[in-house]
């Protein structure tokens, strides 16, 4: 029988620079219940890619490589964190403008899809109480007010 490593409770922190296999970790997470995401949508990478050297075609030594799409990451609920990345559960202000760092704003990037997720069981291996969504926010909201800096964070 497989034994979890840990059991209490899990919250992962993520920003617009969360990208790629960060994503994955907390997508999965998420997914299975096993912890919460918090912090600001993630950067939205879900492709994969193979790098060519430029030199496997030439007799001469040449620099650089090819970047090539081969393939595009789906959670196990069918949903592709292309694009959207992975929605945090609950949502902490950020200095960093969402419009200038993301997949979506790169040139030619693939677009959001989604396939048919598969059955799966969600984790049920910790046993540490996780407060709800809503208690969350209402402590966040408190602490924003008690807070000058998070006020001028937030924009307040």
């Amino acid at each position: 029988e497989k034994v979890p490593a840990y059991t209490g409770p899990l919250a992962v922190l993520v920003n617009r620079y969360s990208a790629s296999a960060s994503e994955i970790f907390a997508g999965a997470i998420q997914d299975y219940h096993r912890g919460l995401i918090i912090g600001q949508n993630t950067f939205g990478k879900g492709t994969v890619q193979n790098l060519i050297p430029l030199d496997s075609w030439s007799r001469k030594p040449v620099d650089g490589q090819l970047t090539v799409t081969i393939g595009k990451f789906y959670r196990i609920t069918g949903q592709s964190t292309q694009h959207r990345g992975v929605i945090p559960n609950v949502v902490l202000p950020s200095p960093i403008n969402p419009k200038q760092v993301g997949e979506a704003d790169l040139w030619r990037s693939l677009p959001y899809d989604r396939i048919d997720g598969v059955p799966f069981q969600l984790s049920t291996s910790y046993s540490a109480p996780v407060p709800s969504i809503a208690q969350l926010d209402a402590e966040e909201a408190a602490r924003a007010k008690r807070d000058p800096n998070y006020a001028w964070l937030v924009g307040d």
